[in-house]
């Protein structure tokens, strides 16, 4: 199956440019009429993968998981890349890229995970 990665954008610089088939949001926030959510639930056949920036919060994260996974479209393929935590300590894409080229951005990819219902409720309060 083939993979959909939404991230951030640092200022103009899109981070998230180094794969294929990605959408820079530029800022944190999603929304129902915004332009991209309506082209995720449209038009993609694909997992969607949220990738913000490493100072994004796991509710921000959280809040833009959940309006795209509370979709039928979408509902079972959103994933999520954390990074600026121990498994990738980067700040974003472009800090990876530059201290561990491509291999650290499949390296990153590869770390994508579904939120747990646990996780959810845990998140929330």
């Amino acid at each position: 199956m083939r993979t959909r990665l939404i991230g951030i954008a640092t200022f103009i610089a899109f981070d998230c440019i180094y794969y294929y088939n990605s959408i820079a949001m530029m800022g944190k926030i999603l929304t129902r009429d915004s332009k991209i959510y309506k082209t995720l639930k449209e038009h993609s056949h694909a997992n969607v993968v949220i990738c913000l920036d490493g100072d994004t919060t796991d509710y921000e994260v959280l809040k833009i998981y959940s309006l795209l996974d509370n979709t039928k479209e979408l509902r079972g393929r959103i994933r999520y890349i954390k990074l600026g935590c121990e498994d990738i300590k980067y700040k974003d894409f472009g800090e990876l890229y530059e201290a561990e080229g491509k291999d650290g951005i499949i390296r990153a990819i590869k770390t994508q995970k579904q939120y747990t219902e646990q996780e959810i409720m845990r998140i929330k309060i």
